[in-house]
């Protein structure tokens, strides 16, 4: 990177950076076991994946926004996958509570063995780096529980300033914070709609991670793991541009 050049890639959180560890299929399965309730690990991943896609929906945003709002979205969610598994309405009750309990702290979420190395060789590079991601407040302690505050200068949480992505306006708080115009930042995330169409719309670089999708070595517009970033024509630019300047 050009030693004048001063740029920045930011990272969503959830699905990007961390993961829920040991997974949530596994975490509801081994809280129903300890609450006297066994149900197969893969009856539950199943109620999940036939559950999920309705409460990923528009129309349900705005639960990281409150404390409130988040416990009534999350205990709706988990109340709703564990009828699905066949539970009575008394016997979910006090399960969805613990679920809950288990799965709204730091200790129940790691981060992916590629991030760490990345962020090191990206901060190493002289890349300014940013979060911007839709959790709520408590993810600020998420981040200094994984031990990554310190890679991260600017952090940009919906829970802590109001806002949810896709809405323009979180992605802009970022950039003001860091001092950044969109031209000269990189933004990865997991989601089409709420990272890589929005972050794109305002003018930024984008690239959608999915980490369990098929990918040929052309495509640069998504990578499976941290470490394809160095195929982005963005870092490829700057790597450019330093030998260039070498």
């Amino acid at each position: 990177m050009s030693k004048n050049a001063r740029r920045g890639i930011f990272f969503d959180l959830g699905s990007t950076l961390v993961t829920a560890y040991p997974a949530v299929a596994e975490q509801i399965t081994q809280t129903l076991a300890d609450l006297g309730h066994p149900v197969p690990q893969r009856d539950v991943a199943g109620a999940l994946a036939r559950i999920t896609p309705q409460f990923d929906d528009p129309g349900n945003r705005g639960w990281t926004l409150t404390h409130e709002r988040s416990y009534a979205f999350w205990t709706n969610y988990y109340d709703t996958v564990l009828a699905a598994v066949g539970l009575s309405p008394a016997e979910r009750r006090n399960i969805v509570l613990n679920v809950y309990a288990r799965l709204s702290k730091p200790q129940g979420y790691a981060l992916y063995p590629d991030v760490i190395p990345v962020l090191e060789r990206l901060a190493g590079a002289g890349y300014v780096l940013g979060l911007i991601s839709n959790w709520e407040a408590w993810g600020a302690e998420l981040v200094n529980h994984l031990g990554i505050h310190r890679y991260f200068p600017t952090q940009v949480l919906s829970g802590c300033v109001g806002i949810e992505k896709p809405d323009a306006a979180i992605f802009e708080l970022a950039l003001n914070h860091a001092g950044f115009s969109p031209e000269q930042v990189l933004y990865v995330g997991d989601s089409v709609r709420f990272d890589i169409e929005p972050a794109k719309a305002i003018g930024m670089s984008a690239v959608l991670i999915n980490r369990h999708a098929e990918r040929s070595e052309q495509d640069t517009s998504t990578v499976r793991t941290l470490r394809e970033l160095h195929c982005h024509e963005f870092l490829l630019r700057d790597s450019a541009n330093a030998r260039a300047d070498g």
